[in-house]
């Protein structure tokens, strides 16, 4: 007659806990892989917005998404289509969405500089935009990127550095003419940030005024 062994109970808990501990260890890497893999863009609608984030509800979930002044102040309820960036910490995963692909190339370059973060590289194109990070690095002028909060004199000589060559200035771009630029440094001096004063003076129908015209017919749409 065949003798059932007997249980130890002391290893019983030994034996459930390390099943757990590995249960634990093979849904955080698989959510990450998930994750990490399938959210590349976010499409939904704004259900709340906060300093730093908006949340994004789609297909009954929502989504924090760390993102640009112009996204957070969007009106709840509002839509809005995000190409996304995962940034992967040792207690969370975070977010990042940009409206548009630029925003999230250059987003990932920047991160692809020694000692700079998400949260830097999210006020660098807070602050800046693309357009004028692209003329900043392209002329090895770091001056635009000590404005930004968090990055010192090394590091913005550091990202020009690192990026120079990798990031080319669009020649057909018109926003680096004399007028604009001008334009855009007056009104940086008068205290709206660097992407204030770029989307202001994108919305002017007659750019080729005087720049005195210019800086006053800007300043009208400035909220």
């Amino acid at each position: 007659m065949l003798k059932t062994p007997e249980l130890d109970s002391d290893t019983i808990p030994n034996k459930v806990t390390f099943c757990n501990f590995f249960i634990l260890i093979y849904l955080r890497y698989a959510n990450y892989y998930i994750l990490h893999i399938m959210i590349g863009y976010i499409s939904g609608t704004i259900i709340g917005t906060y300093k730093d984030t908006v949340i994004i509800e789609t297909a009954s979930l929502g989504y924090k998404v760390y993102t640009t002044t112009p996204i957070k102040l969007k009106e709840v309820g509002s839509t809005v289509s995000l190409w996304t960036y995962l940034a992967v910490r040792e207690t969370a995963l975070d977010l990042y969405g940009f409206e548009d692909p630029q925003e999230l190339s250059m987003f990932e370059s920047l991160l692809s500089v020694s000692g700079i973060g998400p949260r830097s590289a999210l006020a660098a194109l807070d602050t800046a935009g693309v357009p004028s990070l692209k003329r900043s690095i392209g002329r090895s002028d770091p001056a635009l990127l000590t404005k930004i909060a968090g990055i010192g004199k090394k590091t913005a000589e550091k990202i020009v550095l690192e990026l120079k060559g990798k990031i080319e200035e669009d020649i057909n771009d018109t926003s680096h003419t004399h007028s604009t630029i001008e334009t855009i440094d007056a009104l940086v001096s008068l205290g709206y940030s660097e992407r204030q004063a770029r989307e202001s003076y994108e919305k002017i129908k007659d750019k080729d005024a005087p720049t005195t015209e210019l800086i006053k017919e800007a300043l009208k749409y400035i909220p």
